[in-house]
């Protein structure tokens, strides 16, 4: 017998703010293989914080996080794009074939930023058995 309180889990997402008007966060990730995928995750600990996102590999984000069907847009590898997220608002960025590791996320209050890979080989070259 299992209670449902064996499937439950939590997750905290650290948010400190420090004394500074910006804050510089780096995605860590890797080169996988196939169409896996790099990608990395922004939380947002406060309302009305200014992100800008500084892609190494190409990437498509939204022009307006804050509505839904917002268009989208290509950022390539070293241009920006900025845009406003909420607290506890997330946006996913992925795409396949690129290693996105030293993208760079600037906000002007604290996130929480998650990154990684679907599958990497580590060291390269190495696949499972």
């Amino acid at each position: 017998y299992r209670s449902t309180a064996d499937y439950m889990a939590y997750l905290a997402y650290p948010c400190h703010k420090q004394p500074t008007n910006e804050y510089i966060y780096y995605a860590v990730s890797s080169l996988g293989w196939s169409d896996q995928k790099s990608l990395f995750l922004i939380v947002g600990c406060q309302d009305n914080t200014n992100v800008t996102v500084i892609p190494k590999g190409t990437v498509t984000l939204p022009t307006d996080a804050q509505d839904s069907s917002s268009n989208t847009i290509s950022v390539s590898a070293g241009e920006s794009h900025s845009l406003i997220l909420h607290a506890m608002q997330t946006l996913m960025i992925y795409v396949p074939y690129v290693d996105l590791t030293a993208s760079k996320i600037i906000s002007d209050q604290p996130l929480t930023v998650v990154s990684g890979h679907e599958a990497s080989r580590v060291p390269a070259g190495t696949f499972d058995a």
